[in-house]
């Protein structure tokens, strides 16, 4: 019992800190899949409150995570953690039934499921969670009931602070499509379906594609169509002029276009910001414009810069951040700086103009590399750090004291 106790508790502990992770890395990301779930209530929910929310929740799993993995205060832990994933499995279980939403958000970005998927899943970590629950008491101790409120405190403070960090500077670890490297040119010498003709002859049937059809003596007997396993769909990437005239490609086709999305035009106030950005970059030699979801909204008389249309939701996918900035080469995202990122160093933006695009994604992964290798070096060390740190200050406490006769 005791394996199976540990491995439960080991399972469920991984799961729910990758979990809170990946909602972390990605705040606004979370906060448009919480707005999804009240709206499906039809309950209308403010956009700073859905993201406090969505940190919140995603910092309790973080936390629930560690201190379920570290043994931390794991009666109150394994029974906070079998209650919520009660409300999950309650939650999947409604979502199978009126299928409001196709993707639970469960990992954010970075593993996409099914209702029916998620509902398998919730079930598996229930049972987990049960019997983590019921075992709770059985699991030693690893410090005395002060410092485990420290280190419950730590993690959660830490959880919230990957939130917040991420909601300011360009995410490192983009799971979307639209994450640096991606092109945005539809490669149209790849069918997106191969058809397959199927003719008989002498009572035998082949297969033949629509290059090589045989001749009159074969009979014909059905067509199927599959999908390409060699497919790839670019990401949706629609732009509109104001006169309504379709200019994706020419912005594809250049080799230094820096657009500044601007998803919420009626809450954006840094017009003067980016304009001043734009003079730096049109001094340097690049293209620069601005793609918004509404044309002259809250936008100011003396603004020069090109306006142009795109989606909300490619605006938002593509940049999180309302105003940030999206270096594109030859139709390859190179880059993102959130509007809190603008304007950065001069030598900055001179390097993303005059490098290619495939050095700056090639120095993009590499860094993305280096910021996992440090992040999981980091974390590793700091929970073995504490938990050498819990179990001496314990021991330390239990050893019986000394008296002078």
């Amino acid at each position: 019992m005791k394996f199976i106790r540990n491995l439960s508790r080991w399972l469920l502990s991984i799961t729910l800190i990758c979990s809170g992770f990946f909602k972390l890395i990605d705040p606004v990301g979370t906060s448009l899949k919480i707005l999804e779930y009240f709206n499906a209530v039809h309950i209308s929910l403010p956009d700073t409150l859905s993201l406090c929310f969505g940190i919140a929740l995603a910092a309790l799993e973080f936390t629930l995570g560690v201190c379920l993995l570290m043994r931390v205060k794991i009666n109150l832990i394994s029974s906070v953690t079998f209650f919520l994933i009660v409300f999950f499995t309650v939650v999947s279980f409604l979502l199978v039934i009126f299928n409001p939403i196709e993707d639970c958000g469960c990992f954010g970005n970075a593993i996409h499921l099914t209702n029916w998927q998620t509902l398998l899943k919730n079930m598996v970590l229930l049972l987990f969670a049960y019997v983590t629950y019921r075992q709770g008491e059985k699991f030693d101790r690893i410090t005395n009931n002060s410092l485990e409120w420290v280190f419950m405190g730590f993690f959660a403070l830490v959880g919230v602070s990957i939130g917040i960090f991420s909601y300011f500077h360009s995410q490192h670890f983009d799971f979307t499509e639209y994450q640096r490297g991606a092109n945005l040119i539809q490669d149209t010498s790849v069918e997106p379906y191969i058809s397959t003709f199927i003719y008989q002859l002498d009572g035998i049937e082949q297969s033949f594609d629509i290059n090589h059809l045989p001749d009159d003596k074969w009979t014909y007997i059905e067509t199927k169509t599959v999908e390409n396993p060699d497919y790839e769909k670019a990401p949706d990437f629609s732009v509109l002029d104001s006169d309504g005239n379709e200019i994706s490609e020419s912005i594809l086709a250049m080799n230094n276009a820096v657009v500044i999305c601007v998803y919420k035009p009626e809450k954006f106030d840094g017009w003067d910001v980016i304009s001043e950005y734009g003079d730096k970059i049109t001094g340097l030699g690049g293209n620069y414009m601005v793609l918004s979801s509404r044309l002259d909204e809250n936008v100011p008389a003396d603004f020069s810069y090109p306006i142009h249309f795109c989606d909300y939701k490619t605006l938002i996918t593509m940049c999180r951040s309302n105003g940030g900035a999206v270096f594109i080469k030859n139709g390859i995202l190179c880059e993102k700086l959130t509007f809190g990122e603008l304007p950065p160093e001069e030598s900055v933006t001179e390097n993303l103009l005059n490098e290619d695009e495939d050095s700056l994604v090639i120095k993009s992964r590499i860094r993305v590399r280096l910021v996992t290798v440090e992040f999981l070096v980091a974390f590793i060390v700091i929970l073995y750090l504490m938990k050498n740190i819990c179990r001496l200050t314990y021991r330390e406490n239990r050893r019986p004291k000394t008296t002078k006769e």
